[in-house]
């Protein structure tokens, strides 16, 4: 805290004895058949996902190839969504102003830094998904412990607004997306990936 003071940082000693878990309820999105869980607001990923999964079905519906074309379609109105809706996307979607039951399509090759994940099922079922991520890192390693702190005031998806803008006393949002899925046969699926620009893309 006294370092992070010292270079001009915004956390003090109260902000950590003050902070509790938020536990919420995940966005549940059917799509073709299955329960999707996403990550719900204030993180703006679930949202996103979910949106462009309903795009995908929709474009599917109206008799479109889901090819490269499709999918540029999808990644373009998923960023209009985004810049359009903002933190109302998600209620939007859940009253169904927006396109339902879609599909992500892309798929990223995994990368050998940034954004951890870690999905584990049991063998009851039980599943987990889990993200981590040190955004752009604050530079600052925490003594004996060895783990770095994170910086995400300066991810552009989280302060648009640019560094130094963040809303003091406001939750930061989140872009990652931590994701179970859930099939009618009982079937889990447990995923993630990066963050920010990927969730949209």
């Amino acid at each position: 805290i006294v370092a992070q003071q010292s270079d001009g940082g915004y956390l003090t000693p109260t902000d950590l004895a003050d902070y509790r878990v938020a536990r919420r309820t995940p966005i549940l999105w059917p799509h073709d058949g299955a329960v999707v869980a996403l990550n719900p607001p204030p993180a703006a990923s679930g949202a996103l996902i979910a949106f462009g999964l309903g795009f995908v079905q929709a474009l599917a519906d109206a008799g479109r190839a889901l090819d490269a074309t499709a999918l540029k379609e999808v990644m373009q109105a998923t960023n209009e969504a985004r810049a359009s809706h903002g933190e109302g996307l998600a209620a939007k979607l859940a009253d169904g102003v927006l396109a339902k039951n879609m599909r992500e399509a892309a798929r990223h090759p995994a990368a050998h830094r940034g954004t951890t994940h870690v999905s584990v099922i049991d063998r009851d079922g039980n599943a987990a998904s889990a993200s981590l991520s040190n955004g752009e890192g604050s530079g600052s390693v925490v003594g004996r412990f060895g783990f770095m702190l994170n910086n995400m005031l300066g991810e552009e998806d989280l302060s648009p607004e640019g560094l130094g803008k963040w809303r003091q006393g406001v939750r930061l949002s989140s872009m990652m997306a931590p994701t179970v899925i859930l099939q009618p046969d009982g079937t889990v699926i447990a995923l993630g990936s990066g963050g920010s620009n990927r969730i949209r893309t």
